[in-house]
C-alpha cells in the first residue's frame, strides 16, 4: 500500500447554474452555467452575481417562510423562527479538471466538507451518488468513471428544498441558505485505500478495530497506538476482502 495519498484542493471558483426543482436520476440536458460560484461559500454572500444571470432577474425563488414583518411578542405559544430571504432551489457546480495517465489503476476519491441540505454527484456525465445531510463530509470513489490522460467534468447539485429535516443549525437565521459549505478536494491514493476505519475499547485489556477498504483483496497493515510520550502499542494484519475486524490487547494504553 502506498504510505502517501495525494490530495488536491479544488477550492476556488466553479461555474454555476441555478433551478427552482431538485434533479432527476438524469443530469439535466442544457442547463446555462452564467455565473461563478466560490467553493467554499453559501449562495446568498454571493447574491449580488444574480444580477448578470437571466434567471436572476426572473426564474428563482425565495425562501417561503420568510417573514419580513414579524413583531414580538408574537402572541403565541410557538412563535416562528427568524428568517433571511435566502435563494431556495437547487445550485448546480461545474469544474473540468484534468486527469493524469499515471492514476489508472489508483483509488481516487472526491471528498465533499458538508452542503447544505443535500447532493448528487456526476462524473462524465454519470451519476455517482446521492447525499443526505447538511453537516458532515462525505466522499466517492470516482475512478471508474474517469477518462486518464485526459479532461473531465464534475458537476455537485446542491438543493435546500427539503422540508423533512429538523435541526437547529438549518432552523432560523440564515437555517437553511444553501451551498458547499466546506472545501472539496481529490484523494489519490495506490491502488490500495483505506475507506474507514473505527478503533474501539471492549475492555481495559482489549481494543476492536474495523476497517474497510478499496483495492485487491489480500492486505497486510501495520498499526500501531501512540501517546505523547511515545508509541504503546504496534502490531502487524495480515487478511483477505475488503472488510476486516480484529482484537488486540490494550495492556498500557
Amino acid at each position: 500500500m502506498d504510505r502517501v495519498r495525494q490530495k488536491i484542493s479544488l477550492d476556488g471558483e466553479w461555474d454555476f447554474a441555478y433551478t427552482m426543482q431538485d434533479p432527476a436520476e438524469e443530469l439535466p440536458k442544457g442547463l446555462s452555467y452564467e455565473m461563478t460560484m466560490p467553493v467554499p461559500a453559501y449562495w446568498d454572500d454571493y447574491i449580488d452575481r444574480l444580477g448578470y444571470t437571466v434567471f436572476g432577474g426572473r426564474d428563482y425563488k425565495i425562501n417561503p417562510e420568510y417573514l419580513p414583518h414579524l413583531a414580538y411578542p408574537a402572541g403565541i405559544q410557538r412563535p416562528p423562527d427568524t428568517s433571511l430571504p435566502f435563494l431556495s432551489g437547487c445550485g448546480w457546480y461545474k469544474k473540468r479538471i484534468a486527469v493524469p495517465e499515471s492514476w489508472h489503476g489508483r483509488v481516487v476519491v472526491l471528498s465533499i466538507g458538508s452542503v447544505t441540505m443535500e447532493s448528487w454527484l456526476w462524473v462524465n456525465g454519470k451519476k455517482v451518488g446521492h447525499h443526505d445531510g447538511h453537516l458532515t463530509e462525505f466522499s466517492y470513489e470516482i475512478q471508474e468513471y474517469l477518462r486518464y490522460g485526459a479532461e473531465n467534468e464534475l458537476v455537485i447539485a446542491v438543493s435546500n428544498l427539503r422540508t423533512d429535516r429538523l435541526g437547529c443549525s438549518i432552523r432560523g437565521y440564515k437555517g437553511k441558505s444553501a451551498g458547499i459549505t466546506r472545501s472539496v478536494q481529490l484523494l489519490v491514493s495506490g491502488r490500495e485505500a483505506i475507506r474507514d476505519c473505527y478503533v474501539r475499547e471492549i475492555s481495559q485489556e482489549e481494543l476492536q478495530w474495523e476497517i474497510a477498504l478499496s483495492g485487491p483483496g489480500e492486505f497486510c497493515l501495520e498499526w500501531s497506538v501512540e501517546e505523547e510520550a511515545g508509541e504503546v502499542l504496534h502490531g502487524t494484519e495480515c487478511f483477505q476482502g475488503q472488510n476486516h475486524v480484529w482484537r488486540t490487547q490494550a495492556t498500557g494504553v
